[in-house]
């Protein structure tokens, strides 16, 4: 189940509401251009995989789906998960992409939060969740403590892989927190 969580970008300690429910979370995402699918089952993948690998499996995946289209340049992305324990989630910086991508969350889970005028929607994510995202949405992700995450990344072009910095600076005055 995924939970989303929508801020005020003035408010950023306390959501104006959580949503719980498909049918509420679905519009709100469309509003910003993104969409959300759930994909199961995902091919099988060893912990050592290299990334040429991991793209092999999961590019008939990606191109049977509905909401990413045809999107063939893949990037793989690894992150390794803060202990349970640390004091803050890890820095990430708010980026965006100059086409539409896709996210493939593969492995571990997290937020994605997504920003937008002055609207910060905060989507937590976990394996098997597709989230394809419009050209230029602002944009970071947070794993969850104790989850390292692999993600797959989709486009039409190699250049269109390539994240940009928005130079806001929204990233670093939210706290994450856990959905």
């Amino acid at each position: 189940m995924n939970i989303l969580a929508v801020y005020d970008h003035d408010q950023l300690q306390l959501p104006g509401k959580v949503l719980t429910h498909s049918e509420d979370i679905e519009p709100l995402l469309a509003g910003m251009g993104v969409r959300l699918e759930r994909l199961q089952p995902l091919p099988t993948l060893g912990q050592d995989d290299s990334d040429q690998t991991i793209t092999s499996a999961f590019e008939p995946v990606l191109a049977d789906s509905q909401t990413a289209g045809p999107l063939p340049c893949l990037r793989v992305q690894r992150m390794e998960a803060l202990p349970g324990y640390a004091d803050e989630a890890p820095h990430a910086d708010e980026q965006c992409f100059e086409q539409a991508t896709a996210r493939l969350q593969v492995r571990g889970a997290g937020v994605v939060c997504l920003h937008q005028d002055r609207q910060l929607l905060v989507l937590s994510c976990r394996q098997g969740d597709l989230l394809t995202l419009p050209a230029r949405l602002a944009h970071w992700f947070v794993p969850s403590a104790g989850q390292p995450s692999l993600v797959i990344h989709a486009a039409a072009t190699q250049q269109a892989l390539i994240a940009e910095l928005t130079g806001n600076d929204i990233a670093s005055r939210y706290q994450v927190l856990e959905l």
